[in-house]
């Protein structure tokens, strides 16, 4: 890695205004965790229209609809905003813009006390780029967003019944070790002994936690289950590419553009993923739709706070942070899960998975905290 200042922009974990982003991402985290329940309904009568009981085809059908009616309320809402403040809207759009820029900027110019394991993100410093250039960033940011929620959905079809958003929400927790592993692998910043550690507990606390054989005696269901943990660990390593390029590429495009095109690009890619596999299945939906008017209503709920807001205040305010300590505060999202789950549905983890979820949080916490501890008994020494 380059130690130029030209060559990298520093990724600090407390910048100015930082503490008032950190609590708009624990919000946005707040709405995803609230999310789980009504995804999996709306995955289940999906299915049920297409004479399916537990298939990815319908959560991935869901996706698709969801996220092309999101963008398209997404672009009204902006064009709506826009003629009824004429240049003003613009002058808003600018001004979260040069927000966002200013943010990044403030991550080069300031010192290089970092409270996280990353040191630095080799990329490239902050420069006006062209619509079209915004654009392609966008999409590839997109993708990465398509593919990582696309297959969220398809493990909490997959997982046991009685723990699926909760077991879900805490494999995609392990986000926050994958961050750091990513930056291994693309920049060769070695990771320290604590993330090590880290590692080591999420594992076991992943395995402890979800348990493939404990939900169900059958052979096919603990095949099921097997499955539903394999795509909840793809979904965590996704999500940590996904959290790195949003850290890279909000402050060079307005969130307006970030934001709706990929909604599109999600839209797009699984409606596509879906047609595909309503082919090679022989399974199309039924009409009338049983169940339509919840279908509709955990849609409308899942458009408006987990797809527009939290994403809104992720293209906003994540690029304050960095990486690690944005996957630190997202780690909170199966802890609302879970809560949720209890309140509303009465689900509760066995003990042995508590235990696993509690070395999960811990892996979570040493990953993020181990480093800080490290160069303070250095320094003093």
């Amino acid at each position: 890695m380059h130690d130029s200042e030209n060559d990298s922009i520093k990724i600090q974990s407390t910048q100015p205004g930082s503490t008032r982003a950190e609590l708009m991402l624990v919000l946005s985290t707040l709405v995803w965790g609230l999310s789980f329940a009504p995804a999996r309904e709306v995955g289940e009568i999906s299915n049920a229209s297409l004479g399916l009981t537990s298939s990815a085809i319908g959560p991935v059908l869901s996706l698709g609809l969801r996220f092309l009616l999101a963008a398209i309320i997404w672009f009204g809402i902006v064009g709506l905003i826009r003629i009824v403040r004429g240049k003003k809207s613009q002058s808003i759009q600018d001004s979260i813009e040069n927000a966002s820029i200013q943010n990044s900027s403030n991550l080069s110019n300031e010192s290089n006390q970092s409270n996280d394991s990353i040191r630095s993100i080799p990329i490239s410093p902050i420069s006006p780029i062209s619509k079209r250039r915004a654009t392609n960033l966008s999409i590839g940011v997109g993708l990465l967003l398509a593919i990582g929620i696309m297959v969220q959905h398809i493990a909490l079809d997959l997982l046991p019944v009685d723990r699926a958003e909760s077991v879900a929400a805490f494999l995609t927790s392990l986000t926050v070790i994958t961050v750091p592993l990513l930056v291994w692998i693309i920049w060769r910043d070695r990771p320290t002994l604590s993330l090590a550690v880290a590692i080591v507990l999420a594992v076991i606390g992943v395995w402890l936690m979800t348990r493939p054989g404990a939900a169900s005696a059958s052979t096919s269901s603990k095949s099921i289950a097997i499955w539903g943990i394999a795509f909840g660990i793809v979904c965590a390593i996704v999500f940590a590419g996904h959290i790195i390029a949003v850290n890279a590429v909000a402050p060079r495009v307005s969130p307006s553009r970030l934001n709706g095109v990929q909604f599109i690009v999600v839209g797009i890619v699984c409606l596509i993923v879906a047609l595909i596999m309503m082919m090679l299945t022989n399974r199309w939906p039924s009409w009338p739709v049983e169940k339509l008017d919840r279908w509709l209503l955990n849609t409308m709920l899942l458009i408006a706070g987990p797809t527009i807001l939290s994403y809104a205040i992720m293209a906003i305010y994540q690029p304050r942070v960095s990486p690690v300590r944005a996957a630190i505060i997202y780690m909170l999202e199966p802890v609302f899960a879970t809560i949720f789950a209890w309140m509303w549905a009465s689900k509760a983890l066995e003990q042995i998975a508590i235990i696993g979820a509690a070395l999960i949080l811990m892996a979570n916490v040493v990953a993020e905290i181990g480093p800080r501890f490290t160069r303070q008994k250095f320094s003093k020494s």
